[in-house]
């Protein structure tokens, strides 16, 4: 039986999203993907802390989010996040420290990003300054 997305805790939901990138790739939590991607982050700025906003809010906040990643010379492409009729717009920024991902994260309010590390892991990173 498919549990709907009402049912499922902030965890599961992570666990769960379909993330892509450039309608190419999709990948979940717990996939190793090609070395292209090694020591990469994915992040969004939209809905913080979990908070569903407004379009216009969130389309603004993105846009901050991607206008820091393009003044710190980061190489980055477009993706979003899904589940179910749910889809939040992201970004995957290429050869960046998980500690700049962490403040990122900080930043814009989120409750967690995936990182794909030097084993081109992707993993789920928890924002340890909120309670899920």
């Amino acid at each position: 039986m498919n549990k709907r997305e009402s049912d499922l805790d902030i965890l599961e939901v992570y666990n769960n999203v379909e993330y892509r990138i450039n309608n190419d790739i999709t990948f979940k939590v717990g996939d190793c993907l090609s070395d292209t991607y090694k020591n990469s982050g994915f992040i969004t700025a939209y809905n913080p802390f979990g908070k569903k906003h407004l379009e216009l809010h969130n389309t603004i906040k993105h846009r901050e989010l991607l206008d820091e990643v393009i003044s710190n010379n980061y190489k980055y492409v477009n993706g979003y996040g899904s589940l179910f009729y749910w889809r939040e717009e992201h970004i995957l920024i290429h050869k960046i420290k998980k500690e700049q991902m962490d403040l990122l994260m900080v930043k814009y309010e989120q409750l967690a990003y995936i990182y794909i590390d030097g084993e081109s892991l992707v993993k789920l990173v928890i924002n340890p300054l909120v309670e899920i």
